[in-house]
């Protein structure tokens, strides 16, 4: 496969501070691999970020207003991460209108949320659909798509292959925004619908190089 839709997690992309060393390391190795003849087009989310800003005028503002105020953070990490790509590789806006979307010749293109009440994982099935293309690289913060969560649980166990049916069993079919999944269920059930893979990984270089170049991967596949 030479072409990927990637959905970067804003929690990659803003841990806690902008994670300078990553995106600088990131863009190279998308460029590198870009230039071996591969495409990306990545959505970018708005994670932690957009829930500290969320969760700050949750008692104050309506519900448009606060899922708005998400949206905008996805965008301002989307024009970041788009900085840090040579202009001779990358497309020049960021992208938000995927049903428009009428393709590029450049090897990168940038995307961010386009739809109140949705995730940036829905808007990179979106870019999926408009692209023709059927797996989706969601880079997270974490390894797999765990049976429980690991961080509450110490006996949680990776799931290195995980069917769309037990997926969706386990985190329900809803998604409010704010909410934090491996991959949202309300994008998860339409990538089912519409038979598209998700490969949920960790943000480690070499393991998503892997990913690309078909070798084995820490991770786990929804299918």
């Amino acid at each position: 496969m030479k072409k990927w839709i990637i959905s970067l997690g804003g929690s990659v992309i803003v841990p806690k501070e902008i994670d300078e060393k990553f995106l600088n390391s990131f863009s190279k190795k998308i460029v590198s691999i870009a230039k071996k003849g591969y495409s990306f087009r990545i959505v970018c989310g708005g994670g932690a970020f957009a829930r500290r800003y969320m969760n700050a005028v949750g008692r104050y503002a309506s519900i448009d207003e606060i899922h708005r105020l998400g949206m905008f953070v996805t965008r301002l990490n989307a024009e970041l991460v788009k900085s840090y790509f040579p202009l001779e590789e990358c497309y020049e806006k960021v992208v938000i209108n995927y049903s428009k979307w009428k393709g590029s010749d450049k090897r990168i293109v940038v995307g961010a949320g386009k739809r109140l009440g949705y995730s940036t994982d829905y808007d990179a099935y979106l870019f999926s659909i408009a692209e023709n293309l059927k797996t989706i690289l969601n880079i997270t913060n974490v390894d797999y798509v765990y049976d429980k969560n690991p961080k509450i649980y110490e006996d949680a166990r990776p799931l290195e292959r995980l069917r769309w049916k037990d997926y969706l069993e386990m985190t329900g079919d809803e998604f409010k925004p704010g909410d934090n999944f491996p991959f949202d269920p309300v994008a998860s059930k339409a990538c089912w619908n519409h038979n598209i893979k998700v490969i949920v990984c960790n943000s480690n270089l070499e393991n998503i190089e892997k990913i690309l170049k078909g070798e084995k991967y820490i991770g786990t596949l929804l299918y």
